[in-house]
């Protein structure tokens, strides 16, 4: 409604011919709804009203309010300074009744620094006792550490003490001889070798941390992650301390600020080194991944034909991870996601090593089948979808591998062929025993059984990587091979027919024969290329199946089409020719 308000006197007048409009449509209107519409008007006005005069008495009030708390600060804030001024004056009047005030103040500083003193000596005897002991500890716990029966938090906690105290002892010489320094260092030696120890121990049981979670000695992994905490909020200390120390320094107040070692415990952050326990943490988790994946590639991957079983090992690990050691891990860290980027990292250079090598067509297609079925099952298994997977496992060369892989098919199997046509065109030529007879008492001859069987073999290599593309590919490398087989046998049909009726007494016997056994193989090529195409129904997308119809279905009548007329054209010249002799 609002919105529909008008704000000029024209828009006003009408608005209100517009409302008048809409009550009153009638000639009776006037007559029967009039005092009706006034009555409902005259409330409308009343209750307008009645909120305007509610809002506006709100306002005042509040404005009422402020200025009441304005005058009343200001009483209280030159109340303020009249007390401070009695105070500070109390003060220096206080100074004047008390007679020797600057000695009583000396002696009380000298006895404060005697306590502290007397306190600093009583731990400075008892400090190599104390490492002792922790040392003890930290060597049991070395003995124990298959069986992770100690307290970690323990032993970090009275280190830090240790090292509390070494810090202040080293504060209190900092202005003293060198000699006096020097022997301080060397009573702290044993400290500091015992805090490299401990150090060391701390990442001996991170990288146990598979064993950890096996053993459900979770309370050990979230000890370790307690002391990695304490250790960052230590260091976010130091580099705070740092920075607001170089901000003094850029301001030149640094002069200004006087510090007295006795006056407490505390030493300056910023002489601490930073030790980087997050940091140090995630590369035990790297050095982790690593070993394991390598342990994996060279005793449990024996050939490249196990390569598929890195799937499942990184499916399984992470698993793991996901159940028994990040829930003692805090969220922030992402651990699930270090571990994940580690292992996908991991078998990504694996990949790389060799794929970079010199690989034969089997080693192709295992890498092939790899990458879709890591990229699947990491989906399917932990929902992860392929984006977060960077690297991509290839990183982009699957075409240039299935090219090299087709390039291998249609070299092997232009070698196999070549040598297979030489066998069959020397019997064919030759003729020393008549074609051999198949089932229904035809004459065959058995080179479409060995091209086959090539061919199935190069399509079951292909089936195995899961690329309905690479299927098609490799059919149509062979369909290449038959139409050049094809035509040579074409060739030498005609060649053998020609001089068949030319100089029949050149030509051995048995053409006839030898032809209607080519033809029947060729029909037999034609029912293998219809197996084939069956047996690959369920194995293909929709979309490649018909590829993979359109590509043995061309190829096959095409071929088969030639050779018979070919056969069928010569067959009967060279079966005359030879009633002729």
């Amino acid at each position: 409604m609002n919105s529909e308000i008008p704000s000029t006197n024209s828009e006003i007048r009408l608005y209100a011919i517009q409302r008048l409009s809409k009550l009153l449509k009638h000639p009776d209107d006037l007559q029967f709804k009039l005092e009706g519409i006034k009555s409902k008007l005259t409330q409308e006005k009343m209750l307008i009203d009645a909120q305007l005069s509610a809002d506006v008495q709100r306002h005042f009030d509040d404005v009422q309010e402020g200025l009441d708390l304005l005058f009343s600060t200001e009483d209280q804030i030159n109340k303020v300074k009249v007390d401070m001024k009695k105070v500070d004056k109390l003060c220096s009047d206080a100074q004047g009744f008390i007679s020797n005030y600057d000695r009583i103040k000396k002696i009380s500083i000298a006895h404060k620094n005697f306590e502290q003193t007397e306190l600093f000596y009583q731990k400075f005897r008892s400090f190599n006792q104390q490492c002792e002991n922790v040392s003890n500890m930290l060597k049991n716990a070395n003995n124990d550490i298959e069986k992770f029966d100690f307290n970690l938090l323990i032993m970090h906690y009275q280190i830090n003490k240790l090292e509390s105290f070494r810090r202040q002892a080293i504060a209190l010489t900092e202005n003293c001889e060198d000699d006096v320094r020097m022997t301080l260092s060397e009573v702290f030696l044993d400290f500091e070798n015992l805090s490299e120890a401990f150090e060391f121990f701390i990442w001996q049981v991170a990288s146990r941390l598979y064993d950890l979670g096996a053993n459900q000695k979770y309370s050990v992994i979230v000890h370790l992650l307690k002391v990695i905490e304490s250790e960052e909020a230590n260091d976010a200390a130091i580099i705070k301390e740092k920075e607001h120390k170089a901000l003094e320094s850029s301001r030149g107040l640094i002069g200004s600020i006087s510090f007295n070692p006795l006056s407490g415990n505390k030493v300056s952050k910023p002489d601490m080194k930073l030790k980087n326990y997050k940091k140090k943490f995630f590369e035990t988790i790297h050095k982790i991944v690593s070993d394991r994946m390598h342990e994996f590639f060279t005793e449990v991957i024996m050939d490249d034909d196990e390569i598929n079983k890195t799937t499942e090992l990184v499916i399984d690990d992470l698993l793991f991870v996901a159940e028994n050691i990040v829930p003692c891990v805090p969220p922030s860290y992402g651990l699930f996601d270090v571990f994940l980027n580690q292992y996908h990292l991991t078998v990504v250079e694996k990949v790389k090593e060799m794929s970079s090598s010199e690989m034969d067509g089997r080693s192709i297609l295992n890498i092939l089948s790899l990458a879709r079925q890591y990229q699947s099952k990491m989906r399917k298994d932990l929902g992860i979808p392929k984006e977060k997977l960077q690297p991509p496992l290839l990183e982009g060369r699957e075409e240039k591998l299935s090219n090299d892989y087709l390039d291998l098919v249609r070299s092997k199997i232009s070698e196999w062929i070549t040598n297979l046509m030489t066998t069959e065109t020397k019997e064919f030529l030759e003729r020393p025993k008549p074609p051999e007879v198949g089932e229904n008492n035809q004459f065959v001859m058995q080179g479409s059984i060995i091209m086959f069987e090539i061919i199935n073999q190069q399509v079951d290599l292909a089936i195995e990587s899961m690329r309905g593309k690479l299927v098609c590919d490799v059919v149509y490398e062979c369909n290449k091979i038959f139409a050049v087989t094809n035509k040579k046998w074409k060739m030498l049909i005609e060649a053998e027919s020609k001089k068949q009726i030319e100089n029949p007494e050149e030509v051995a016997e048995g053409l006839v024969d030898y032809i209607m056994a080519l033809s029947n193989d060729q029909l037999r090529c034609v029912e293998f290329s219809e197996a084939i195409q069956t047996r690959l129904c369920d194995q293909l997308s929709r979309a490649y199946q018909e590829k993979l119809s359109t590509e043995l279905g061309s190829a096959m009548e095409g071929s088969s089409t030639d050779i018979c007329c070919v056969v069928y054209g010569r067959l009967v010249p060279a079966r005359f020719a030879a009633a002729g002799d």
